[in-house]
């Protein structure tokens, strides 16, 4: 699934969702990405991406991932749960 996000006149996100065999343990798994696109970044000074992957069986977080720049504020974090 894919769906993107509109702020004003402007195409300011776009977000993913798949479903997908994780490797090596063969499990279920969601897998989410979002990032800003287009003309939005330049304007606002906004580039972000995100990403996530949930164990579609059980419910809970495998991975987060973020990587932000906005203004002059970077941060890079990951998270394994």
């Amino acid at each position: 699934m894919t769906y993107s996000f509109e702020f004003g006149p402007f195409d300011a996100a776009l977000a993913t969702v798949s479903v997908e065999k994780s490797r090596p343990h063969g499990d279920w798994i969601f897998h989410v990405q979002g990032k800003t696109m287009g003309k939005f970044r330049w304007i606002f000074a906004v580039d972000d991406f995100y990403t996530s992957t949930v164990n579609a069986h059980s419910g809970w977080p495998m991975v987060f991932e973020r990587d932000i720049s906005e203004g002059g504020y970077a941060l890079q974090q990951t998270y394994h749960f």
